[in-house]
């Protein structure tokens, strides 16, 4: 579970801004520009980075750094969090209060470092969405493609991108692909008829 306080602690919004792909010269304090979220005006999305809040004049919605990501993204306040975490590697387990502390001797827990491209492959399925893409199942097992029923990605058949590196997850869902969360990036597919 993520600790809110010490993300917001640790992690700043130029920072989120930067997670989402967000970049604006700063000028009197403020960064302005078209929200990826809402695609309207040029100057809809204030962003204050020594204040750590952001308003959206479109969506007429605003907050701090998690509720920013969660405005682009689409995410939950709690996935934004998460994804915040995940990038950035603050931690993922609360800090107990002093008084409950466990004894020095006890090893500390393993802190998550970042994406687990196989343990995400591990929990997809193949479905008759999968199918339907004319992706065998043989196939959609040996690529890592299948279903997602969890996080961002959830009701997206899902296929791995890597560059050479790291791997990640792009969706597809009928409609519309989603880059990995914090690319913040839902591309909107339009059939002619």
């Amino acid at each position: 579970m993520t600790d809110f306080a010490k993300l917001k602690e640790s992690v700043s919004i130029h920072q989120a801004a930067q997670f989402l792909g967000i970049t604006a010269p700063e000028k009197n304090g403020s960064m302005r520009l078209q929200c990826p979220a809402c695609k309207g005006t040029d100057r809809e999305l204030a962003i204050t980075p020594a204040k750590g809040v952001f308003f959206c004049f479109n969506a007429k919605a605003g907050g701090d750094l998690i509720a920013l990501v969660a405005h682009v993204t689409g995410l939950s306040q709690k996935e934004a969090a998460e994804a915040l975490d995940e990038h950035y590697g603050v931690s993922i387990l609360p800090t107990p209060p002093q008084a409950e502390q466990a004894p020095a001797q006890l090893p500390t827990p393993p802190r998550r470092t970042g994406f687990d491209a196989q343990k995400f492959a591990s929990r997809l399925a193949y479905t008759p969405e999968v199918e339907k893409l004319g992706i065998s199942k043989e196939n959609a097992e040996r690529f890592g493609i299948g279903m997602c029923n969890h996080g961002s990605m959830r009701g997206f058949v899902v296929f791995p991108i890597t560059n050479g590196a790291e791997t990640h997850f792009i969706g597809w869902n009928g409609t519309e692909f989603k880059l990995p969360r914090w690319h913040s990036n839902v591309v909107s597919i339009k059939r002619s008829a």
